[in-house]
């Protein structure tokens, strides 16, 4: 009937034999639902009610317990690469949200080049090459590196959980990043990647957004 055009509510049982669905919805005015016998072509699917459902369901997923606490080497800005410079944070892992993942940093090494930029330290020629890993806080950097991580929760329908990537990474325990895309392996071996999102890198250097699936 036409005056249930529009209305909202929700599939409790169907098809049956005719191909009909349940449909309970809620009248205005009636405290009980009233159920609805409708074929699948007068049926809409509500976006946005779905797309809540999901949210909530990823936010449900994503509580830690315990809470994941990262740790984190750091160095201070205006120090160099001296002794006085180096330091540790500790901070709790942050939830993730859509399009994000959080990556598990299982092996890094710092390059003989990386080390000849972290003793330039963080001025204006060189900051670029700190700036791939943003900390956030005032007066400290991490300055990126070679090694290993693993996908552990994944908000990115493309990344799966359990991938494993190589390319820079930054000297941390964990990393929350948003993922900017993806790209399949190519016919001629190239590997698949997983390209980061990363907003205070320079063009030239964007080509190390890019992380190799390795498994």
């Amino acid at each position: 009937a036409k005056q249930y055009n529009g209305m909202c509510g929700f599939i409790v049982a169907g098809p049956n034999e005719q191909g009909r669905y349940d449909v309970s919805v809620l009248l205005e005015g009636n405290t009980e639902p009233k159920v609805l016998a409708l074929k699948a072509g007068n049926l809409q699917l509500d976006a946005q009610a779905l797309k809540a459902y999901i949210d909530k369901k990823r936010q449900e997923s994503a509580r830690r317990v315990p809470q994941l606490e990262d740790l984190a080497i750091v160095w201070a800005r205006g120090k160099g690469l001296s002794s006085k410079a180096l330091t540790a944070k500790l901070a709790p892992v942050r939830d993730l949200e859509e399009g994000h993942v959080l990556l598990k940093i299982d092996k890094f090494a710092f390059s003989q080049m990386a080390l000849g930029y972290l003793m330039k330290g963080f001025t204006r020629t060189f900051s670029a090459y700190h700036s791939f890993y943003h900390f956030p806080d005032e007066g400290f950097y991490r300055s990126a590196c070679w090694g290993y991580c693993t996908v552990v929760e994944s908000a990115h329908p493309k990344v799966a959980v359990g991938t494993r990537l190589y390319g820079l990474v930054p000297p941390s325990k964990y990393q929350v990043q948003l993922v900017g895309g993806t790209i399949p392996a190519s016919r001629s071996g190239d590997p698949a990647k997983v390209e980061l999102a990363m907003s205070d890198v320079p063009f030239n250097l964007r080509r190390f957004q890019e992380m190799e699936v390795v498994s």
